[in-house]
This record gives C-alpha cells, structure tokens and sequence, in this order.
C-alpha cells in the first residue's frame, strides 16, 4: 500500500514537471560572468529567472546591461517566436548551435561568443579570423532534423532597452530520468529498512 502512494506521488510530480507555465512576463536579472574577451563578458552567465538561479547566453550585442540589472522578460521556445527579437527562426537555430559548440569548446569561448553576437550585429570589432570560422560554421549546417526544444529565448518587454538572452534548460526525458531514478532509490531504501 506504501509503494502505491509513493508511485502516485512520484506521478503527479512528474506531471507538474513536464507543465510549461503560460506566463508572459517574468523577472530576468543578470548577476555574474567568468569569461571575458576584448573587453566584454562572453559565454555563460549567471542569472535568475523569477528568483530561481539560471545559466544564459548573450544574444545581443547592440545593448549593454550590467550585473544586477533586472528586466522584464518574454520566454519563448524555437516553435514560437513571434515575442522575440528577430523573429527569424534560422538565427536562433545558428546561436543554439554555437552555444552547444561553446560549452564543448571552452578556450574559444570568446571567438565563438562574437559569431553569437554577428549574427544580428554589423560592429566590426567583432569580426576576427576565429569569430568569421564559427559564425561560418553555424551558417554552413543544415538544422532539418535537430531538435531545439532544450532553448528558450528571454526577450525583454522593453525592446530599446536591454539585452536578449538564450538559456537551455534539461530536456524532459532527462528530468524523468532523475526522478525515476530517485524514486527507485527511495524504493530500494524502504525495501531495507
């Protein structure tokens, strides 16, 4: 009878879990940065979405922020992207793929920072020899079969004002997995005991 309302617990929280909450607006704040390049913070940041900690990535070059800003925000997936920036689905595909090169790729972080940031700014002190190779590389891949679900695009509500963020959060067959796999630890805990 325990292991029923255990199994029933475990599968409700699941269920809340994999709910997307529809809210429009949310609470961003930028809070730190480790990495650097030519005099900017490049590469994953901390930050906080609605209080709860986060780690982004800087879309937008033409507006500066400064740790400990806060901002409203839109949140929106590569399916639905009418609220963000650009509104092009095919420029978000190539900094999902630059950002999944970033976190594998870490002493480029910088070169790869700037393609992120080529792709909607004409500046030319991002355009160096490194930066041209990886902005060249997402341009030269075909997404046709990628999956992108893991990104979301934090747009402020102010669109003069502050910058464009990505975060990626865990798939959810990953996060089934880590509950599964808790709930078969607490099972074989009681079993034990």
């Amino acid at each position: 009878m325990q292991l029923r309302s255990f199994t029933q617990i475990v599968l409700t929280l699941s269920f809340l879990l994999f709910l997307t909450p529809s809210v429009k607006a949310q609470t961003f704040e930028i809070q730190s940065g480790v990495y650097t390049a030519n005099g900017f913070y490049v590469g994953p940041l901390g930050a906080s979405l609605d209080g709860d900690p986060i780690t982004v990535y800087c879309d937008d070059f033409d507006h500066e922020v400064n740790f400990g800003d806060s901002w409203q925000v839109t949140v929106n997936t590569f399916q639905d992207i009418p609220d963000t920036r650009w509104q092009d689905l095919r420029k978000y595909e190539n900094i999902a793929f630059l950002i999944e090169q970033m976190n594998q790729d870490l002493p480029d972080v910088g070169a790869i920072q700037e393609a992120i940031w080529m792709e909607d700014s004409s500046n030319p002190a991002l355009v160096n020899t490194q930066s041209t190779y990886w902005f060249n590389l997402a341009a030269s891949q075909d997404f046709t079969n990628t999956d992108f679900s893991e990104f979301r695009i934090l747009t402020p509500t102010d669109p003069n004002n502050y910058q464009e963020m990505i975060d990626v959060v865990p798939e959810p067959s990953t996060i089934a997995m880590a509950i599964l796999g808790l709930g078969l630890v607490v099972v074989a805990v009681r079993r034990k005991a």
